[in-house]
């Protein structure tokens, strides 16, 4: 879940800071040079295309994956929001930044890869630990393993292509998963994780992790 406010917030920083670079680039256009009355509607209109392509490696930057989907969708939103808001209010900048930011939120939630994807219950091959489940929501699986002696390690299965995880990573066909672990835990430990990761169903009733080849 706190993976999904950053990516929330991460849209929204990146959409108000887009179009907000994108409104003073417009502002300065008729200081640099005379501009017609036919140039400044060309300038209104190319704002949004011109927000959201700016939007593009700033949602990149900020880890929201994919980059692509997520600036379209937002000045789709955006456009309509806009138009929405127009017919009550008017253009001011702080109900104005307000659309925007709530719109690339939005839109980076939606794009979020595999909400309510049917996660495979993969888990390591790895003596002397016990899994236990964290919490399960629609695409996100959390468990802990823990050692008979020694510190645990967090694991964390997300759908494929999720970016902006923390930790080490698995890039699989059917998940990504992120294993975070202290550095008391031994590096051979993190790589049997990470070698041995399969689906093991039984493993989340309870059994012992070392028994599921």
């Amino acid at each position: 879940m706190l993976l999904i406010v950053r990516r929330t917030a991460a849209g929204a920083a990146a959409g108000v800071l887009a179009f907000g670079l994108v409104l003073v680039a417009t502002g300065l256009v008729p200081h640099l040079s005379p501009v017609t009355v036919y140039g400044l509607f060309t300038l209104v209109y190319a704002a949004l295309p011109a927000g959201a392509l700016l939007a593009w490696p700033l949602l990149w930057a900020f880890r929201v994956r994919p980059a692509g989907y997520a600036a379209v969708l937002g000045l789709l939103i955006v456009m309509v929001a806009g138009y929405l808001y127009l017919q009550v209010g008017d253009l001011e900048i702080l109900p104005s930044a307000l659309v925007v930011a709530g719109a690339y939120a939005v839109a980076a939630l939606l794009t979020a890869p595999g909400l309510g994807w049917r996660l495979p219950l993969l888990a390591p091959d790895l003596a002397d630990h016990t899994l236990e489940v964290v919490d399960v929501s629609p695409g996100f699986l959390h468990y802990r393993l823990v050692a008979a002696t020694g510190p645990a390690v967090e694991v964390t299965i997300w759908p494929p292509g999720f970016g902006g995880l923390e930790g080490r990573i698995v890039e699989r066909r059917d998940a990504t998963v992120a294993i975070i672990a202290g550095p008391d835990v031994p590096e051979s430990v993190i790589e049997t994780i990470m070698s041995t990761l399969a689906p093991r169903p039984r493993l989340f009733r309870g059994d012992s992790v070392g028994e599921g080849r």
